[in-house]
């Protein structure tokens, strides 16, 4: 696939702008087998979120729900700036400014739903030691599936150059840990809560 949008790029360049949407993880893989910068004019890097903007995209996605919050025992109305602030700023460190984990760090902060109103709790702090103590085999299959986002048992067999048997324990029991999620497709990615967790820990490892 890379090859043939270096063909495109070739072919056509002098005619249109081609614009690749990549995985970064991915993109800095490609970038060394197969100079892949040296066909661009450039590389976006789309930029985290500080605590304002993450409040603005969180509050104006639930005022189109139509229904409340209170924080606090405080409703909506009655909530005032340091408590949103205070709240939001939790929300970027539990994110990392990822807009995506924010929005399920507020979904996962909703306690009860009553008369049209949610009650909000801010994010916990959260201990990153047992992802930083992952077994070899886990960390292994966790960055392939950071890399290619969804994968089937042969897909992920190909990709690590090993044989089922010696893949499925592990990737079974990341399934009754949470930390994977498998669909009917029998397709397996990272669960969406820790994936961010786990890149903020590669990247303490330079691993990524």
């Amino acid at each position: 696939t890379i090859r043939l949008i270096k063909d495109l790029v070739d072919t056509y360049s002098h005619k249109c702008l081609i614009v690749v949407n990549m995985n970064p993880f991915a993109y800095e893989v490609f970038k060394k087998a197969e100079a892949l910068d040296t066909y661009s004019l450039g590389t976006i890097r789309c930029q985290h979120f500080n605590a304002y903007d993450l409040r603005q995209l969180i509050l104006s996605r639930h005022k189109s729900s139509g229904i409340l919050f209170k924080l606090r025992d405080k409703l909506e109305e009655n909530v005032n700036e340091v408590m949103l602030a205070r709240l939001f700023n939790q929300i970027f460190e539990y994110a990392h400014g990822n807009p995506g984990m924010a929005m399920n760090a507020w979904l996962k902060g909703i306690t009860a739903f009553k008369d049209k109103t949610i009650a909000i709790k801010p994010p916990n702090t959260m201990d990153l030691s047992v992802l930083h103590n992952l077994s070899t085999e886990w960390n292994m299959i966790a960055l392939q599936l950071l890399m290619h986002k969804r994968v089937t048992i042969e897909k992920l067999c190909r990709v690590l150059s090993e044989k089922p048997e010696n893949i499925l324990p592990a990737l079974r029991a990341m399934v009754r840990m949470g930390m994977v999620k498998k669909n009917s497709m029998e397709v397996y990615g990272l669960n969406p809560y820790i994936e961010f967790l786990l890149i903020k820990v590669f990247h303490e490892k330079e691993w990524l």
